[in-house]
């Protein structure tokens, strides 16, 4: 791991995070926003957060994230996916064999993304900010 990287975990975590994923066949990422040029900005990556911004520019200004893991890092280049639900969209919640609720859905709340890795020509990535990126 090279000094820059490290830098942004402590020393102890990373010896976890290396226990942890060692022998495993999946990883533990990092994420945070990054600039056009990949200089940190937040590792606040929530819709909530996005939105502080103008809405007309979270619809055309491209979000930048970086997901470092511990083999490699990745610089995602991603844009709203305005088209991925229909117009009129609605959440239905159901519970006990019945409909509980029906929201709409606001395109105020969009928090679904395209786009692609940066660094891996025709590469393809989806992805929600609408609980952060930690599940």
């Amino acid at each position: 791991m090279d000094s820059g990287r490290q830098g942004t975990l402590s020393p102890s975590l990373h010896n976890d995070i290396l226990e942890i994923t060692e022998n495993n066949e999946y990883d533990i990422v990092v994420a945070h926003e990054v600039d056009r040029d990949g200089n940190y900005i937040t590792h606040e990556i929530s819709h909530s957060h996005r939105r502080k911004r103008s809405l007309q520019n979270i619809e055309t200004d491209p979000l930048h994230l970086n997901l470092q893991g511990l083999i490699q890092d990745f610089h995602l280049e991603l844009k709203v996916s305005n088209h991925l639900l229909a117009p009129g969209f609605v959440i239905q919640t159901f519970g006990n064999g019945r409909t509980k609720s029906i929201e709409p859905y606001s395109s105020r709340d969009f928090c679904f993304y395209h786009g692609s890795i940066l660094s891996h020509e025709n590469s393809s990535v989806a992805l929600s900010t609408c609980n952060g990126l930690v599940s």
